[in-house]
């Protein structure tokens, strides 16, 4: 019982880990896309 447990958590825990790519990447984008708005207007 324990061990099926244990392996549960573990399945758990590797979906949250892959959750967590997705979330820095799109992040990380929202950050360029702003950046990159920001120096458009600050050029004209």
């Amino acid at each position: 019982m324990r061990i099926i447990e244990l392996r549960h958590n573990q399945t758990r825990t590797n979906k949250m880990l892959n959750i967590v790519p997705v979330f820095i990447g799109v992040y990380y984008s929202f950050l360029y896309l702003l950046f990159y708005f920001l120096i458009i207007f600050s050029i004209k």
